[in-house]
């Protein structure tokens, strides 16, 4: 167990090395997965819809929680920015004001940054497409 906890250290500074991060005494690097589901996600202007963001540990080091947060989205567009918790499958909601215009918003940036005691903050990003309809009168 112990020549195994070595060899997963060896390869974590190795990983901060080819990423160009400094690892100092007792710090950690925790890789993760990071997905959204759906890929594409239709809502109503003026409402909310819940989509899943699933996060999954690919280091095997424990992390507490991940932070979650749109980066490009058009205005009128938020986010619950609640950290998700690790290994399962979290609702995220997002809120479309009624005064965005109908129609299809590709690319919307979400970034997930990783948290945790002697951790290292990684970052993961992924896109979603919205689509905004017309609010039913």
């Amino acid at each position: 167990m112990v020549n195994k906890l070595a060899r997963v250290g060896a390869l974590l500074v190795v990983l901060g090395v080819l990423s160009g991060c400094e690892l100092a005494a007792g710090q950690l690097l925790a890789m993760f997965e990071f997905v959204i589901e759906p890929q594409v996600v239709t809502v109503e202007a003026g409402s909310d819809v819940n989509v899943r963001v699933i996060i999954k540990p690919l280091t095997g080091i424990t992390l507490s929680a991940v932070s979650v947060r749109l980066v490009s989205a058009p205005v009128g567009v938020s986010a619950n920015p609640n950290p998700i918790t690790v290994f399962t499958r979290s609702d995220w909601g997002i809120a479309v004001a009624s005064n965005v215009a109908p129609g299809t918003y590709e690319g919307i940036g979400v970034e997930a940054v990783s948290q945790g005691i002697n951790l290292i903050p990684v970052t993961r990003q992924t896109t979603f497409t919205l689509v905004v309809e017309s609010a039913v009168p």
